[in-house]
């Protein structure tokens, strides 16, 4: 396991179960929602930064456990979401949310102990790790 700080919080992960539990998942999200459409279809606009950093830790950015926009109407492209990754949260604030651990401009994470949605192909221990971010929206459908 590799240890890695986030301001306060300090997690160990492990990047090869990490990988080989991603490559289990399929390629699609599994949902036809216009903002998991979008997000699939604008994943290559996500910064290189963030690509490098969940790469690091062995996430598939394609992947995703959940997407949602926040408030499209109020905040255009505002989304969040949130990774699985093997591991363990070992001190800290626990966080539900994204936090003020910025990866790039527009970019946050947070993690959690508190597991949703969580495929049976990840092994245990688990760790959750939530994000938000600034979407492009590259649908030709402006409705969400």
């Amino acid at each position: 396991m590799i240890q890695k700080q986030f301001a306060d919080q300090l997690i160990e992960y492990d990047k090869v179960a990490t990988e080989l539990a991603y490559s289990a998942l399929p390629l699609e999200i599994g949902c036809s929602c216009n903002i998991c459409r979008n997000f699939s279809a604008a994943i290559s606009y996500i910064p290189s930064d963030v690509h490098i950093f969940l790469r690091e830790i062995g996430i598939d950015p394609a992947k995703p456990a959940s997407i949602s926009d926040i408030g499209f109407e109020v905040n255009p492209g505002w989304c969040m979401g949130f990774y699985h990754i093997v591991g363990n949260y070992l001190e800290g604030d626990d966080y539900g949310h994204p936090v003020e651990h910025k990866i790039a401009d527009g970019f946050q994470i947070g993690f959690t102990r508190s597991i949703t949605f969580l495929p049976n192909v990840f092994p245990r221990p688990v760790l959750e790790m939530g994000f938000s971010f600034k979407m492009p929206w590259v649908l030709e459908t402006t409705s969400i």
